[in-house]
Protein backbone atom coordinates (compact mmCIF):
# COMPACT_ATOMS: atom_id res chain seq x y z
CA UNK A 1 0.00 0.00 0.00
CA UNK A 2 1.43 3.40 -1.00
CA UNK A 3 0.66 6.93 0.15
CA UNK A 4 -1.43 7.28 -3.02
CA UNK A 5 -3.33 4.04 -2.59
CA UNK A 6 -7.12 4.29 -2.59
CA UNK A 7 -7.25 1.53 0.04
CA UNK A 8 -5.24 3.60 2.53
CA UNK A 9 -7.08 4.51 5.70
CA UNK A 10 -8.00 8.17 5.77
CA UNK A 11 -7.19 10.64 8.53
CA UNK A 12 -10.84 10.47 9.54
CA UNK A 13 -10.63 6.66 9.79
CA UNK A 14 -7.71 6.99 12.21
CA UNK A 15 -9.52 9.59 14.30
CA UNK A 16 -12.78 7.60 14.34
CA UNK A 17 -10.78 4.67 15.73
CA UNK A 18 -9.58 6.90 18.57
CA UNK A 19 -5.99 6.99 17.37
CA UNK A 20 -3.70 9.90 18.08
CA UNK A 21 -2.00 11.38 15.04
CA UNK A 22 1.19 13.43 15.37
CA UNK A 23 1.85 16.52 13.26
CA UNK A 24 5.23 17.85 12.19
CA UNK A 25 7.22 20.57 13.93
CA UNK A 26 7.91 24.24 13.27
CA UNK A 27 8.23 24.87 9.54
CA UNK A 28 9.60 28.40 9.86
CA UNK A 29 12.23 27.44 12.39
CA UNK A 30 13.35 24.48 10.28
CA UNK A 31 13.63 26.64 7.17
CA UNK A 32 15.54 29.37 9.01
CA UNK A 33 18.01 26.72 10.15
CA UNK A 34 18.34 25.67 6.50
CA UNK A 35 18.95 29.03 4.86
CA UNK A 36 15.74 31.05 4.93
CA UNK A 37 16.75 34.69 5.33
CA UNK A 38 14.78 37.09 7.57
CA UNK A 39 11.92 38.65 5.60
CA UNK A 40 12.23 36.16 2.74
CA UNK A 41 9.32 34.03 1.60
CA UNK A 42 9.37 30.47 2.95
CA UNK A 43 6.86 29.54 0.26
CA UNK A 44 9.23 30.51 -2.58
CA UNK A 45 11.62 27.85 -1.27
CA UNK A 46 9.18 25.30 -2.77
CA UNK A 47 10.51 26.51 -6.12
CA UNK A 48 14.06 27.66 -5.36
CA UNK A 49 15.04 24.91 -2.89
CA UNK A 50 12.61 21.99 -3.30
CA UNK A 51 15.21 19.59 -1.89
CA UNK A 52 15.08 21.42 1.47
CA UNK A 53 11.28 21.23 1.57
CA UNK A 54 11.31 17.53 0.71
CA UNK A 55 14.02 16.88 3.29
CA UNK A 56 12.00 18.75 5.91
CA UNK A 57 9.06 16.41 5.35
CA UNK A 58 11.36 13.38 5.40
CA UNK A 59 12.95 14.55 8.66
CA UNK A 60 9.60 15.03 10.37
CA UNK A 61 8.35 11.64 9.21
CA UNK A 62 11.61 10.05 10.38
CA UNK A 63 11.05 11.29 13.94
CA UNK A 64 7.50 9.99 14.12
CA UNK A 65 5.13 12.46 12.48
CA UNK A 66 2.02 10.94 10.97
CA UNK A 67 1.26 14.14 9.03
CA UNK A 68 3.29 17.00 7.63
CA UNK A 69 2.01 20.37 6.53
CA UNK A 70 2.70 21.75 3.10
CA UNK A 71 4.98 24.78 3.09
CA UNK A 72 2.07 27.04 2.08
CA UNK A 73 1.06 28.99 5.21
CA UNK A 74 1.43 32.35 3.43
CA UNK A 75 0.96 31.19 -0.14
CA UNK A 76 -1.93 33.44 -1.05
CA UNK A 77 -2.15 36.38 -3.45
CA UNK A 78 -1.97 39.01 -0.71
CA UNK A 79 1.26 37.71 0.86
CA UNK A 80 2.93 36.51 -2.32
CA UNK A 81 2.39 39.88 -4.03
CA UNK A 82 4.77 41.36 -1.45
CA UNK A 83 7.39 38.91 -2.76
CA UNK A 84 6.58 39.71 -6.42
CA UNK A 85 4.98 36.30 -6.89
CA UNK A 86 1.27 37.07 -6.60
CA UNK A 87 0.69 35.54 -10.02
CA UNK A 88 2.38 32.27 -8.99
CA UNK A 89 0.18 31.25 -6.05
CA UNK A 90 -1.36 28.18 -7.70
CA UNK A 91 1.98 27.02 -9.12
CA UNK A 92 3.79 27.35 -5.78
CA UNK A 93 0.99 25.63 -3.85
CA UNK A 94 1.16 22.69 -6.25
CA UNK A 95 4.95 22.50 -5.93
CA UNK A 96 4.65 22.56 -2.15
CA UNK A 97 2.29 19.59 -2.19
CA UNK A 98 4.54 17.67 -4.59
CA UNK A 99 7.63 18.42 -2.48
CA UNK A 100 6.03 17.09 0.69
CA UNK A 101 4.46 14.09 -1.06
CA UNK A 102 7.85 13.08 -2.43
CA UNK A 103 8.93 12.16 1.10
CA UNK A 104 5.67 10.67 2.36
CA UNK A 105 5.83 7.02 3.45
CA UNK A 106 2.88 4.70 3.01
CA UNK A 107 0.20 5.27 5.62
CA UNK A 108 1.32 8.84 6.34
CA UNK A 109 -0.29 12.11 5.25
CA UNK A 110 0.38 15.54 3.76
CA UNK A 111 -2.01 18.25 4.91
CA UNK A 112 -2.40 21.66 3.30
CA UNK A 113 -1.34 24.60 5.44
CA UNK A 114 -3.54 27.67 5.06
CA UNK A 115 -2.66 30.87 6.87
CA UNK A 116 -5.11 33.31 8.44
CA UNK A 117 -5.33 35.75 5.50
Amino acid sequence: MTANSSSQRSILDHLAAGEILVFDGATGTYLQQHGLEPGASPELMNDTHPEIITQMAADYFAVGSDMVLTNTFGCNKFVMTRHKAGDRVREINIKAAHNARAATPAGKFVVGSVGPV
